[in-house]
């Protein structure tokens, strides 16, 4: 298989699997008393556990390096937290409380209301 195509194989179930996640979260939301934070963190828990024993396994990355120095922990940590958690959090509860589509189409839109704001607030067209 050449690049081009597992490029675009990947690129299909991600998404694929990105979508079907919205509407079984919506579901979750809709028939259990989950809690947008604890499925927050046992989503990315078990991603991060995944992604370490997948690396561990394939022998593709030193898993050691990546705790090795405190600087770069901290940063993985703050990463996981406030760009990561904070990300699926905001959209979970946007599916809480409205739906999948509304949600996906209010993060889609995220960075030209941000890019919006920021021209506006510095009174400059983008660049």
């Amino acid at each position: 298989m050449n690049k081009r195509t597992k490029g675009i194989l990947l690129a299909v179930t991600g998404a694929s699997f990105w979508g079907t996640s919205g509407v079984a979260v919506q579901y979750l939301f809709g028939e259990t008393t989950v809690s947008e934070v604890w499925l927050v963190g046992l989503r990315l828990l078990g991603a991060g556990m995944l992604l370490l024993i997948l690396a561990k396994l394939t022998g593709r990355s030193s898993t050691k390096a990546l705790f090795s120095n405190r600087h770069d922990v901290l940063q993985l940590v703050l990463f996981a937290f406030f760009g990561m958690g904070m990300s699926q959090l905001t959209y979970f509860a946007a599916v809480k409380y409205s739906n999948a589509p509304t949600a996906t189409v209010i993060q889609y839109l995220a960075p030209v209301i941000i890019i919006g704001y920021t021209a506006a607030a510095q009174k400059m067209m983008p660049r």
